[in-house]
C-alpha cells in the first residue's frame, strides 16, 4: 500500500492506467496487445494479471464552495469506479443488482443497474458505506480467487483546487472522521483483513495524506531513490525522441542546441535526496518539441 506524489502533468495518470492494464486479470488480452515489445511484456512478474483491479479517478473532480456538492461529486466518482469494475467483471454481479437490471427492463443496462444500486443514498449514505458494500459483495464470491487491487488516481485533486479559494472547505473535507477520511479508513480495514491485496494512490501534495488519509499509507513511494525518475524524462529519454521525431535538416537548429535549451528550462526535478539524476517535466518537453516545427519554419522562411 503506497502513495506516489508528483507535480501535475508528470504522467501519473498514464502510469496508473499501465498498472491497471498490467495487473488486471480481465485486461490480460488487451495488455498483451498494447504492451507487446515492451520490457514489462517480455519480463513479466509472477503477479501479472493476478488481481481484480478497481480504479477510482478523482482528477477533474468538480469542486465548489459548497462542501456537500463536492462530497456528492466524490461519491459519484466512487460509483463510476464500481460501474467500470462490473462492466469488466459481469460474472461477479450480485444477484440483487441483477434483479435491479431486470426491473429496468429492456431499456436498461447492467451498468445503469450498478449505478442505480450504489447511488442509492438510503442504502449507502456515505462513501465508506459504498466501498464497504462493494468489497463485502466481492468477498462473498468465494469462487473467484483473484484478490482486489485498488488504484486511486489524483486522490487529492479537490484539495488542490480548494487551496486557492476555500480553506474552510478543505478543513471540513479532510477531517479524519469525515466522509473522505472514513472512505480511506474503510479501504485500510479491508486491506488489513486481506480482501484488498494492494492499494496504490497518486497525487500532487501530501496535504490530504497528513489529514484525512493519515495512517492510511504504509509506504511513501514518492521518496524512494529507485523511483526518483519513474515519472519525468531523463537525459536519455529526451535525446531519443528528438532524434526520432524531428526533421530539422532545413533549419538552423541542431538536436544538441534544442536539448541544451530544454535542459536549461525543464530539467532540475529531484524527488529523492539519494536520487541518481534530475528529471525533466515531460508535459513541458512535449509542448516545446511540438512547437519546434512551427518555430523552425518561421526562422527558415526566405
Amino acid at each position: 500500500m503506497g502513495a506516489f506524489l508528483r507535480p501535475r502533468r508528470f504522467g501519473k495518470t498514464l502510469f496508473a492506467e499501465i498498472l491497471s492494464l498490467y495487473y488486471d486479470f480481465s485486461l490480460r488480452e488487451k495488455a498483451g496487445e498494447l504492451l507487446q515489445n515492451t520490457y514489462i511484456a517480455t519480463h513479466p512478474t509472477p503477479l501479472k494479471a493476478s488481481y481484480a483491479v478497481i480504479q477510482f479517478t478523482f482528477s477533474g473532480l468538480e469542486t465548489s464552495q459548497d462542501v456537500n456538492e463536492t462530497l456528492s461529486a466524490f461519491r459519484d466518482r466512487i460509483v463510476e469506479g464500481i460501474v467500470s469494475f462490473y462492466s469488466r467483471y459481469p460474472e461477479l454481479l450480485p444477484a440483487v443488482i441483477r434483479k435491479t437490471a431486470e426491473e429496468l427492463g429492456s431499456g436498461g443496462t447492467l451498468e445503469e443497474a450498478v449505478e442505480l444500486y450504489f447511488s442509492d443514498t438510503g442504502r449507502f449514505p456515505t462513501p465508506n458505506r459504498i466501498i464497504d458494500g462493494f468489497v463485502r459483495r466481492f468477498k462473498a464470491r468465494s469462487d473467484f480467487t483473484h484478490p482486489l487491487m485498488v488504484i486511486i488516481d489524483e486522490y487529492d485533486n479537490f484539495t488542490n483546487d480548494l487551496l486557492s479559494g476555500s480553506p474552510e472547505s478543505i478543513a471540513e473535507l479532510t477531517r479524519k472522521n469525515g466522509e473522505v477520511g472514513t472512505f480511506y479508513g474503510a479501504l485500510r480495514h479491508h486491506f488489513d483483513s486481506g480482501t484488498i491485496g494492494r492499494i496504490f494512490i497518486t497525487g500532487v501534495l501530501p496535504v490530504t495524506l497528513d489529514t484525512a488519509v493519515s495512517g492510511f499509507v504504509k509506504s511513501a513511494l514518492t521518496e524512494e531513490p529507485e523511483l526518483n525518475d519513474l515519472a519525468g524524462f531523463t537525459d536519455e529519454e529526451v535525446s531519443q525522441p528528438l532524434q526520432e521525431t524531428l526533421d530539422l535538416r532545413q533549419c538552423p537548429f541542431s538536436p544538441e542546441e534544442i536539448r541544451g535549451e530544454m535542459k536549461a528550462c525543464f530539467d532540475g526535478y529531484l524527488f529523492a535526496h539519494a536520487g541518481r539524476q534530475t528529471v525533466y517535466n515531460p508535459a513541458l518537453c512535449l509542448s516545446y518539441v511540438s512547437a519546434l516545427p512551427r518555430t523552425a519554419a518561421a526562422v527558415c522562411r526566405p
